[in-house]
């Protein structure tokens, strides 16, 4: 069977792209200095930028889609940004719907007040970057920020827009998505498989990104909305009311997105009604 230039060309990437993370992830963990680096703020910043700049630089390099704009075959772009964000807050709205009834039905949470001080609680107690408590508080939401952000765009734009634009075929998008879960949190050396990672970033993501062409919406969603360290980082940087503004209006707006999303289906249903009537 002859393979094309072009898959040729998304295999060394892939190869390089995982050569970078597990590489760098297999030295920092066998040469004993990721206790260090977790306590070290720069340090966290400077290696997610360095992978981030190597592996754009890796992108470009294997890119071949001369037709369109290089920061295009990265998914972003205007066109597709309000689905992006719209589709992916209704998922992650639905997610934290499930979350708030097994809340309710397992944890026996009966008001807004017990359910409010479980979640401070959980925040509040988080210790799962040790950075935080090294950092200047009032820069550490922007530096959690800048971390995730960095973090969005490798993933959603490196490891789902760019191989699928560079391939160009839908149905390479399976292999798109298990080459994403099984790069994401490195589960081959942490032993990180969780389900809402799984199934969230590493399925319905991808499914989302084929829709609507467009990584923005993703990133803005993974940073804003799913990821559990950015509430952590505005409590302990500049506390409870800066974190309850974050928290209601992350549920705001994923109130919102589900509404968008039911008169979307709604609108179609009764379209399609039409057409085969």
């Amino acid at each position: 069977m002859r393979v094309s230039k072009q898959n040729l060309h998304i295999l060394f990437y892939y190869i390089g792209i995982y050569g970078l993370i597990y590489g760098g992830s297999y030295t920092i963990s066998h040469f004993g200095i990721s206790e260090a680096l977790s306590r070290n703020v720069i340090a966290v910043i400077s290696i997610n930028s360095l992978i981030l700049v190597i592996a754009l630089f890796l992108a470009y390099s294997f890119s071949q889609r001369s037709d369109i704009k290089f920061s295009h075959v990265l998914g972003i772009k205007k066109e597709g940004l309000f689905g992006s964000l719209i589709f992916s807050g209704a998922i992650l709205g639905f997610l934290s719907l499930v979350t708030l009834i097994a809340l309710k039905l397992i944890g026996g949470i009966h008001s807004t007040d017990e359910f409010l001080k479980i979640i401070i609680t959980k925040v509040s107690t988080y210790s799962g970057t040790p950075w935080f408590n090294y950092a200047n508080p009032t820069m550490l939401p922007f530096v959690a920020l800048v971390v995730w952000t960095i973090s969005g765009v490798l993933f959603f734009a490196l490891m789902i827009a760019y191989p699928y634009e560079i391939i160009n075929n839908p149905r390479y998008l399976p292999i798109i998505s298990l080459l994403f879960v099984f790069l994401y949190n490195n589960p081959l050396i942490t032993g990180e498989w969780k389900p809402d990672d799984i199934i969230v970033l590493g399925i319905l993501f991808p499914l989302i990104y084929h829709l609507t062409r467009n990584s923005i919406g993703l990133i803005l969603s993974y940073v804003f909305l799913f990821e559990f360290p950015i509430l952590v980082a505005f409590l302990k940087g500049w506390g409870i009311t800066a974190f309850l503004i974050l928290f209601v209006g992350r549920i705001l707006w994923e109130i919102f997105c589900m509404i968008v999303v039911m008169i979307r289906f709604v609108k179609f249903k009764s379209q399609v009604t039409e057409l085969t009537s």
